[in-house]
């Protein structure tokens, strides 16, 4: 596709506006965007354009768009240097033309109902902002998986999704009104990861936003986006700047909640990354962020201390480790002697004195090792 043509592309627009438009920014993944692009374009509702921002691929992806481009006068192409995907999405919004701008990733799919059913929803009830709706999740191969991501709440729901958890709004789920998400601003780009959860915690704070409970799109998990497939130094700095962000701009107004949603993230991803066994000093740097926002959290100090480098030799032990972690992380069923150290453990963190931790700690050790050599519950 030569440079005219992407020109020509960008600069489209003299027709009637579109009620929506949908936004793919997109770097090197010319073989899942042309599924993307098929998925929007068999959409039931029709009034829409596509605007694909390409974000310096390398790849096909140019032939496939063009390809697309040749017999779909709805899509536009934008190429530019690679700046990120937050970069690429603003490029998007600004040349976006509808009443309603839409997101897609180019590894996931919407179904056919979804523009027309959200469009509908917003059209009705003009007091919400925006509309997101539930997705199910697809492997690299198109294969469904059982997790499901639920949209469960609808109004004022800032303190449902600010943290990513207890409800996650997908990108891929959203419809928003175009002139609410230029009030707002745009996605942040010194965000490398929540962007998106930023972008809908800043609609959420004055806008109310609608749920939709039926599953209209596909996400994809693949290889390259799976939590073991990342730079563990990564997550922790993105997780650590999102919540620093939170905090300075919301605290004032949501002070307690803030902070108690920070130490929700970070011991979210901390006990995640505690699960490898080669990440655990990034999983202890996440526990101890949490804890500095809320310490009374007697498990997650017990995670914390169970985590650190000045254990014993024989604590450092690689499967020893695993078992202590796992025990934790899982929470089984124990007997008489499970109990007596959980009750030592709780006792010390009360007392704030380092021997007891310790002291208290010493019985968990136990009472896990003596289920290892005897393989079965006491």
């Amino acid at each position: 596709m030569t440079k005219a043509f992407a020109r020509m592309n960008e600069l489209s627009g003299s027709g009637a506006r579109p009620t929506v438009s949908v936004i793919i920014a997109t770097y090197n993944r010319a073989g899942l965007l042309r599924e993307a692009l098929r998925s929007v374009l068999s959409q039931t509702y029709r009034d829409f354009e596509v605007v694909v921002v390409d974000d310096g691929s390398t790849d096909g992806t140019r032939h496939a768009v063009e390809q697309l481009a040749a017999t779909c006068p709805e899509i536009r192409y934008i190429h530019q240097e690679s700046r990120g995907r937050s970069a690429a999405r603003n490029r998007g919004i600004d040349l976006a033309r509808g009443k309603y701008v839409a997101f897609l990733d180019s590894d996931d799919i919407w179904l056919p109902p979804k523009l027309e059913k959200q469009v509908a929803a917003l059209e009705a009830r003009p007091e919400y902002a925006m509309a997101y709706s539930s997705a199910s999740v697809i492997d690299d191969a198109g294969n469904p998986l059982p997790d499901v991501y639920i949209a469960s709440v609808s109004g004022s729901i800032y303190r449902d999704i600010a943290f990513y958890i207890p409800v996650t709004v997908l990108l891929p789920t959203v419809v928003i009104r175009a002139d609410v998400l230029r009030r707002v601003g745009p996605f942040d780009v010194e965000l490398d990861r929540f962007e998106d959860t930023d972008m809908w915690r800043r609609v959420s704070l004055r806008n109310r936003i609608l749920a939709i409970r039926e599953p209209l799109c596909r996400v994809r998990t693949h290889s390259a986006n799976r939590l073991v497939a990342q730079d563990p130094d990564q997550i922790v700095k993105q997780v650590v700047q999102y919540v620093r962000k939170v905090v300075a701009e919301d605290g004032a107004e949501h002070r307690i909640f803030v902070r108690r949603g920070a130490r929700r993230l970070c011991g979210h991803y901390g006990r995640a990354i505690l699960r490898s066994p080669e990440w655990v000093a990034h999983g202890r740097k996440l526990i101890a962020v949490s804890l500095r926002y809320w310490p009374m959290q007697p498990f997650l100090w017990c995670l914390w201390a169970l985590a650190s480098p000045g254990l014993s030799q024989s604590e450092r032990n690689g499967s020893t480790r695993r078992l202590l972690l796992k025990w934790l992380l899982l929470q089984p069923t124990l007997g008489q002697r499970g109990r007596r150290a959980t009750t030592w453990a709780k006792a010390a963190f009360r007392d704030h004195s380092p021997p007891r931790l310790y002291g208290g700690l010493r019985w968990v050790y136990r009472a896990i090792l003596s289920l290892r050599r005897e393989g079965r519950p006491q």
